[in-house]
């Protein structure tokens, strides 16, 4: 896919950024189901719990992902992306 792609995908809809910590445990995440969402870091860390995974997700600290490169091979996360940081 290319930035072009993504142009106008998701018009008229509402998205919410999530930001990362503990506090996520106490929240309701299921009202964000069918929700664009966007992530980061180790954020994936809720999506099994939650039961589904995050519209968009992503990491650039390169530290993080030599660190977790494990962790972010877990079901919900691409496999092509793991595979281009190794």
């Amino acid at each position: 896919m290319s930035l072009e792609d993504f142009h106008n995908l998701h018009k008229g809809r509402r998205a919410f950024v999530v930001g990362n910590g503990p506090s996520l445990k106490k929240l309701d995440m299921s009202m964000l189901r069918d929700e664009i969402t966007f992530g980061a870091n180790r954020v994936f860390l809720g999506f099994k719990d939650w039961g589904f995974p995050f519209t968009y997700w992503s990491t650039v600290d390169e530290t993080l992902i030599k660190q977790s490169g494990k962790e972010f091979s877990q079901e919900y996360l691409s496999k092509d992306l793991i595979q281009s940081h190794s």
